[in-house]
């Protein structure tokens, strides 16, 4: 079994209002944690290639 260990990258709600694109392709590599007033709010993550 391998364990690969997930460096999750965090943004402010701000952030991510402002460069919602961008934040997309940070998903794509990883997942994105969202936080306002420094507690995590939400998490985005990347779904896959053409997913539906």
């Amino acid at each position: 079994m391998r364990l690969e260990i997930l460096r999750i990258k965090a943004v402010t709600a701000t952030e991510a209002k402002n460069s919602f694109g961008e934040l997309l392709m940070k998903a794509q590599s990883g997942p994105v944690s969202i936080t306002r007033n420094g507690k995590e709010q939400g998490m985005l993550l990347f779904s896959g290639e053409n997913a539906t």
